[in-house]
């Protein structure tokens, strides 16, 4: 299996959110099948109520909405194209049972264990052309050398 991967390290917490928006909207408008994990879960919720917020607002994506369903820590979004995306947590184990296109690693620096990563790469098994988003925002470092 050849993966494509791209890293991103965003600047701010509003930059890292509008990038993984615009490239999921991309993916649903294409049919992807998406997978969103994040470091926590109040990080999952919140992206994903706004990216649900972006779709409201927007008459042609609202148009392409099929369902929005949440159920067990997941959220989940389908377009009548096929496209979905589904948000959780990351956990050890978390992977297993999905398939997807795309996965994207919000918060990548945090809790992208081995053991997460054995259990979710298998879920791109499936993909003409599977890809991994690893994103994060920069944080600041401190010089304690003044």
């Amino acid at each position: 299996m050849i993966l494509n991967e791209v890293h991103i390290e965003a600047h701010s917490e509003q930059a890292r959110r509008e990038t993984i928006i615009a490239r999921q909207i991309l993916g649903l408008i294409n049919g992807e099948r998406i997978i969103h994990t994040s470091s926590h879960f109040n990080i999952a919720r919140d992206d994903m109520n706004h990216l649900i917020q972006v779709i409201d607002t927007h008459q042609g994506l609202r148009g392409l909405l099929k369902r929005i369903s949440r159920a067990n820590g997941f959220t989940r979004v389908e377009f009548t194209n096929g496209g979905t995306i589904i948000s959780a947590a990351r956990t050890n184990g978390g992977g297993r049972g999905f398939t997807a296109d795309l996965l994207i690693l919000d918060d990548a620096d945090r809790r992208c264990t081995e053991e997460f990563m054995a259990s979710a790469l298998p879920m791109l098994y499936t993909s003409r052309n599977p890809q991994v988003m690893f994103i994060k925002t920069l944080r600041p470092v401190h010089d304690e050398t003044v």
